[in-house]
């Protein structure tokens, strides 16, 4: 992470760094998968936009980036949905169908968590 401090809280009510609004224009989950995309101008934005941006070198779900930068779910959602569509971060797909995930994957994600 080149420069951010995850764990440092930001002091600005919610509301206020989403300019009031609380729907995201691309749909984001708590799943989707984030990654930075160099792009001119990162210095002009604001410092939750530069701090999610630091953040996603490499691919990370906006569930992570709400985790490490200590700020809503859904303010996490607004601001990345901004950074997509201003094209500083690219998304990858998510799956969006009600196909069931694969049985072995999840029996293996449970031995795993209960390993620990």
């Amino acid at each position: 992470m080149s420069g951010s401090e995850p764990n440092k809280r930001f002091r600005i009510p919610p509301y206020a760094i989403t300019r009031g609004r609380t729907k995201d224009n691309h749909g984001l989950r708590i799943e989707s998968m984030v990654h930075r995309v160099d792009k001119a101008g990162v210095e002009s934005l604001g410092h939750e936009k530069k701090a999610i941006i630091d953040l996603c070198s490499e691919p990370l779900s906006i569930a992570e980036v709400s985790a490490y930068l200590h700020l809503p779910l859904q303010v996490v959602k607004i601001v990345a949905s901004d950074l997509l569509s201003d094209g500083y971060l690219s998304s990858g797909a998510t799956n969006t169908s009600n196909e069931r995930p694969d049985l072995q994957l999840l029996e293996r994600v449970l031995d795993g968590l209960q390993s620990l």
